[in-house]
């Protein structure tokens, strides 16, 4: 079984009485609670029972790149060939021809510090899952061929990240508030079969709860 460790906040509700009774007004998160979650905040705790991971910390340049519109990406990341894969061929050649009618006062800035520290986890890992502090660009895996989050060159890591609203908001909403530092963690790509997939809610140190992480799907074997 493979347990992903999540760690549970607590929300405050607050509660005002009218007529009929109680009524839920809205629910809040303290800044203190969503640091509390930060991979960067229990990873040291729990390294050696998590996905190994490195942290990679981003420029303002950087951050503005991100919430900038448009897919462009550095010149230098979209002339590297993509790992061999029999899958990426069609889709490259494409994004290549797309890429040579831009404008070239549209070229992206380049990141030759941050892009170099992304192909030195690859070339540790070998393959890395990127996400922020908090979030998983699910919502960007159309984006590539392999349709999953899976990246095993530089080229896979910016497409993901950029496309990503989900990381979007992580990089903007959440670090404008100071809660945790801007860092894009590089996870080590497993090929974990979705149904072996768990959440543990832990809440003042006990395990309170344990879910199927993908609770979209009905597994005949659980």
């Amino acid at each position: 079984f493979f347990f992903d460790l999540c760690f549970c906040c607590l929300w405050r509700f607050c509660m005002s009485d009218d007529a009929g009774g109680e009524e839920q007004e809205e629910k809040v998160i303290s800044p203190e609670e969503v640091r509390a979650i930060a991979l960067t905040s229990w990873y040291p705790q729990f390294e050696a029972d998590t996905l190994k991971t490195r942290f990679i910390e981003l420029s303002a340049e950087f951050l503005a790149y991100l919430r900038a519109d448009g897919m462009l990406l550095p010149a230098s990341v979209n002339t590297l060939k993509r790992a061999a894969d029999d899958d990426y061929g069609a889709l490259t050649d494409d994004w290549d021809d797309y890429e040579s009618d831009e404008d070239p006062e549209d070229q992206c800035p380049e990141f030759p510090e941050i892009q170099q520290q992304i192909s030195d986890v690859i070339a540790e890992f070998g393959a890395v899952l990127p996400k922020s502090n908090w979030t998983a660009p699910k919502d960007a895996i159309w984006i590539l061929p392999n349709r999953s989050l899976r990246c095993g060159c530089l080229e896979d890591v910016f497409l993901l990240v950029k496309a990503s609203q989900r990381l979007g908001v992580d990089f903007s909403d959440w670090h404008d508030l100071g809660v945790a530092p801007a860092v894009l963690a590089l996870r080590k790509w497993y090929a974990v079969e979705q149904s072996m997939e768990f959440r543990c809610f832990v809440v003042d140190g006990r395990l309170t709860g344990i879910s199927q992480k993908n609770c979209t799907e009905r597994f005949e074997h659980l």
